[in-house]
């Protein structure tokens, strides 16, 4: 590559054969606590793997972002930044992003609210999984501990010993 009269060497990484096949993913066995996922949701759960990807994306991005920030040519772009406990400095659009991919992100492929008294059709009006029948983190650990009990007790056991 040349830029400014000056050679650079250019190292391209090889393309994801996720990304460039025509075949879609393999559907997930569990969701993230190990519950078999039921036929119907588990289209859903196949797109953990670009959820982890665009986390990654993310934390490289806050850290390119930093250095600039850190560096002689970011005075401007580091006015608009908020400063870290670990004095790192991040970038606030990038932060939201992050956090909301990260609420996003399905956990648990039944609903601890509605599944016990729903366990065909989830409640469409459920607080929780919003009428989904599968839940986030949040939206999982927010419900109560007993029915979260009656969900986990439906895991694969063979995913426990892993």
């Amino acid at each position: 590559m040349r830029r400014g009269g000056k050679v650079y060497e250019m190292k391209v990484k090889a393309r994801d054969e996720a990304t460039t096949s025509a075949t879609p993913p393999a559907p997930a066995a569990t969701d993230t606590v190990g519950i078999p996922l039921p036929e119907s949701r588990a289209s859903v759960f196949t797109a953990a793997g670009d959820f982890r990807q665009a986390q990654d994306l993310f934390e490289r991005l806050s850290c390119v972002l930093d250095k600039i920030a850190q560096g002689p040519a970011g005075g401007l772009y580091r006015q608009d930044m908020i400063r870290t406990a670990d004095a790192g400095l991040v970038c606030a659009a990038v932060r939201m992003g992050r956090n909301k991919l990260l609420a996003a992100e399905p956990y648990c492929c039944y609903c601890p609210n509605c599944h016990p008294t729903h366990p065909i059709r989830p409640y469409p009006t459920c607080q929780k999984c919003g009428g989904r029948g599968w839940t986030t983190r949040v939206a999982f650990e927010s419900c109560q501990a007993s029915a979260r009990e009656h969900v986990l007790r439906m895991r694969d056991p063979s995913a426990l010993r892993a």
